[in-house]
C-alpha cells in the first residue's frame, strides 16, 4: 500500500439516510490538511496446547475484535449543508434515531469514508475507504485552530476498500 498523504484526502462523515426525519443530518465532508488517519486490526488467536507443548497445540481464531479508527489533524475547509457548528459535527458522529447499524437496540453509529486523490507529485491510485458502524468514543475539537480529533470503533473487522 502506497503511503497516503491526508493532504490527497476528503474526509467524509456519514449518518444513516434518514427517510422521515425531519432532523435528517448531511454528510460532512472534511478537506484536511495535516493531519492523520489510522485504522489498526487486530484478531484473537487461541492456542490449546497439547501435552504442554506448541509442537502438538490446536489453533483456532478466537472472538472477532473491532477494529479501532482514529483520525486528527487540521481541515482546510468542513462543508454539509446542515452544519453549523462543532456540536453538529458531533450530532453525525452520534445520530439520534438512525444508524449505519441494522441492529436498532446498538448504540447509533455512522459510516467514516476516506477518498484518497493522489496528484501528480504523490504516488498510487485513488481509493477510497469505508470504516463502517463507527462509534466515537473521544472527540476533541479546536475551531479556531481548525483541528479535529477523533478515535473510537468498528463493528467490522476490516474497512472496505473500493477504487
Amino acid at each position: 500500500m502506497a503511503v497516503i498523504d491526508l493532504k490527497d484526502c476528503t474526509l467524509t462523515i456519514k449518518p444513516a439516510a434518514a427517510s422521515t426525519s425531519l432532523n435528517a443530518l448531511d454528510d460532512v465532508v472534511f478537506v484536511m490538511g495535516e493531519g492523520n488517519f489510522t485504522w489498526t486490526i487486530a484478531r484473537n488467536i487461541e492456542y490449546r496446547l497439547g501435552n504442554g507443548t506448541l509442537a502438538t497445540a490446536k489453533v483456532r481464531e478466537g472472538d472477532e475484535i473491532p477494529m479501532e479508527v482514529s483520525f486528527e489533524g487540521d481541515w482546510e475547509t468542513v462543508s454539509s449543508s446542515t452544519l453549523y457548528s462543532e456540536e453538529d459535527i458531533l450530532n453525525v458522529l452520534t445520530p439520534t434515531g438512525q444508524s449505519t447499524d441494522s441492529d436498532d437496540c446498538a448504540i447509533a453509529s455512522c459510516d467514516i469514508e476516506l477518498a484518497y486523490s493522489p496528484t501528480c507529485n504523490t504516488e498510487g491510485q485513488g481509493q477510497t475507504y469505508t470504516f463502517p458502524y463507527f462509534r466515537w468514543e473521544n472527540c476533541a475539537f479546536d475551531a479556531s485552530a481548525g483541528t479535529i480529533s477523533v478515535s473510537g470503533k468498528c463493528r467490522a473487522k476490516v474497512p472496505d476498500i473500493g477504487s
